[in-house]
């Protein structure tokens, strides 16, 4: 897709029903890959795409559609001007990828890396919500400083990273980026660049049982920190533990971002501060407590240091939403590109 054609969502919708399949080949094989599709079911066929970031090095789409089978044939390959290292993170729904023999089933929250040089098939039985990360092949070959045969035979098959470790990890880092409000060009920059090292990273440990970047450990240990940072004993030793890597590799990979102790306290007072307006009821001890601080004196200190106010006056300059939202730890993410907390950037 184009640059610049990020937020508009396009659908069949509207169209009729014996031009559906048509219509959606049309608009997949313009939007991501040119691929053959064709209905695998009686029943009424409705999808869609909505592309929310388009950079000339980088694409982001969300798509969503019922059972199909969608076909990218060595006659797709060759009518093809651009090729891509495309990451398909599931959503939503399975399906199955299959080529020349290998077969992947792609379930919700993995992630699986492919070469649109190859020929594959994709089979969803059922709907399936899919993110789809598009980096131009050439972009990808020359950001991986690996010669083409060994690129190329890293990916032969489709790469399926493993669930529960580096590929659940990306495959959230990756929603939540599409998942983000439009950003800033110098910001969108930077998430960009980031995104594509972490698919490089994880494509050269799960292909090339190269070591994790540092970008790509980062990630992982912000996972973890966003699951347990209201764990008021949470550790160093415990995250390091968790993790898999030594104290000093935690050290060195969290030191650009303040450390771990600074990581943990900011997610906590974001936490706060959500809470505050969410939860007008609750005194501010159990907020305290609910967002992992030893006691309340300890949560006023850091609050004021943080925001210049104390947290009942924090509170009453806030409006609760209408309607009410329950508290989300996701509302809580940080990633080395994003903006912190404190509104500045790291």
């Amino acid at each position: 897709m184009s640059e610049g054609a990020a937020g508009y969502e396009i659908s069949t919708c509207g169209v009729d029903l014996r031009e559906t399949f048509a219509y959606w080949e049309a608009l997949v094989s313009s939007s991501v890959v040119p691929a053959s599709i064709d209905p695998v079911s009686d029943r009424p066929f409705h999808a869609r795409l909505l592309t929310t970031v388009a950079d000339s090095d980088f694409t982001l789409t969300i798509g969503a559609g019922g059972p199909q089978l969608a076909q990218r044939t060595p006659r797709h390959i060759s009518r093809s001007d651009d090729q891509f290292l495309l990451a398909v993170v599931t959503v939503a729904g399975s399906s199955l990828f299959e080529h020349d023999g290998t077969v992947v089933r792609l379930e919700p929250g993995s992630i699986t890396l492919v070469d649109t040089l190859q020929p594959n098939r994709m089979l969803v039985g059922d709907y399936c919500e899919k993110v789809i990360v598009q980096i131009p092949r050439e972009v990808a070959v020359d950001r991986s400083r690996l010669p083409e045969a060994v690129f190329a035979e890293r990916l032969r098959y489709p790469l399926k990273l493993p669930t529960g470790g580096f590929g659940s990890v990306l495959a959230q880092y990756f929603y939540r980026f599409a998942k983000l409000p439009p950003q800033p060009d110098e910001d969108l920059g930077l998430l960009t660049r980031h995104g594509t090292n972490l698919l490089l990273s994880a494509m050269a440990f799960g292909s090339g049982g190269e070591r994790p970047s540092a970008d790509l450990t980062y990630e992982c240990v912000l996972a973890y920190l966003r699951e347990h940072f209201t764990e008021g004993s949470l550790s160093a030793e415990q995250v390091a533990r968790e993790c898999l890597i030594s104290r000093r590799t935690l050290q060195r990979v969290t030191e650009p971002s303040g450390g771990v102790r600074l990581l943990v306290r900011r997610l906590r007072l974001e936490h706060a501060r959500q809470l505050l307006v969410d939860q007008p009821a609750w005194r501010i001890g159990s907020i305290a407590a609910a967002c992992g601080f030893a006691n309340e004196r300890t949560f006023y200190r850091a609050f004021r240091a943080e925001t210049g106010m104390a947290p009942g006056e924090f509170r009453a300059t806030q409006r609760p939403p209408e309607p009410a939202v329950q508290p989300s730890r996701a509302l809580a993410y940080q990633s080395r590109s994003l903006v912190t907390p404190g509104g500045t950037k790291k």
